[in-house]
C-alpha cells in the first residue's frame, strides 16, 4: 500500500515552491514488514519518481531479503 504526495509553499515565503515529490509506502499489506518514504527533492533525472525508488527498494526487500539496491537511483 502507498500513498504519494508533493511539497506545498511556506504560505509567508515569496519564493516559489521547491519541486518536492514523496512516496511512503508498507508491504505486505496484511502483515506489514517493511516500510519504505522517500523523497526527492528538485528535478530528478529520467523517469526517476519517488515510488519508483521505493518500488526498487520494496522488490530488493522482498527478492533477497535485504536492501541491496541496483542502479539507477538518486
Amino acid at each position: 500500500a502507498g500513498k504519494t504526495g508533493a511539497g506545498e509553499p511556506d504560505s509567508e515565503s515569496s519564493s516559489p515552491p521547491p519541486d518536492n515529490k514523496w512516496f511512503v509506502a508498507y508491504a505486505p499489506i496484511a502483515a506489514p514488514e517493511i516500510v519504505v518514504a522517500v523523497e526527492i527533492t528538485g528535478p530528478a533525472p529520467g523517469s526517476t519518481t519517488p515510488a519508483s525508488v521505493a518500488g526498487e527498494i520494496l522488490r530488493s526487500w522482498f527478492a533477497k531479503g535485504d536492501l541491496t539496491l541496483r542502479p539507477p537511483l538518486i
